[in-house]
């Protein structure tokens, strides 16, 4: 890579660090974007398809389904990435998974009574909340989704794949 293509891109990511840092928390901020703790890749680039509120509170409604249900249910996608970020969700879609022993042990009938879904293609589940489209994604069973690593989001607990690079890597196309 040439000089000046590698100073483009540390500027850049530079840049996206002291976005999602805030204060460029760094001792050395040309340093701070390859040891920053916030970093999440996915984030670069993205463009908000709809509102936050709007985003926020089909979120809200994934919740409440599925914990009326009793499904454990994991972000994914944008949605995790925003998550990750601690920043506004962003993205024209809620994304969520499940696991497939969970979503077939007879909880999956509570759900369906509570939120009908649009589509049901086996793998992916479709539904919608006031115009935002949630994808639901069922998946086999794998370690990144036996010990999850829990946040707070927007005053309410949420679940993420653990360890998420592993698991990104297993369900590549997720990201």
């Amino acid at each position: 890579m040439k000089k000046s293509e590698e100073l483009k891109k540390q500027l850049a990511q530079d840049v996206q660090c002291q976005l999602i840092c805030g204060d460029g928390t760094g001792k050395d901020p040309k340093r701070h974007y390859s040891n920053c703790p916030n970093y999440v890749p996915e984030i670069e680039e993205k463009v908000s398809g709809l509102p936050h509120d709007q985003l926020l509170q089909a979120l809200y409604f994934v919740f409440d389904f599925m914990d009326r249900a009793l499904i454990n249910f994991y972000l994914v996608g944008d949605t995790a990435a925003s998550v990750r970020a601690k920043k506004d969700l962003f993205g024209d879609k809620i994304m969520v998974a499940v696991r497939k022993n969970e979503w077939d042990s007879g909880a999956r009938r509570i759900a369906d009574a509570f939120a009908p879904p649009l589509e049901d293609e086996g793998g992916i589940v479709r539904y919608e909340y006031k115009g935002v489209p949630i994808i639901l994604y069922v998946l086999h069973d794998s370690t990144s989704l036996t010990s999850a690593d829990t946040t707070i989001y927007a005053n309410e607990y949420f679940k993420l794949p653990n360890p998420y690079d592993e698991f990104i890597k297993e369900f590549e196309w997720l990201k």
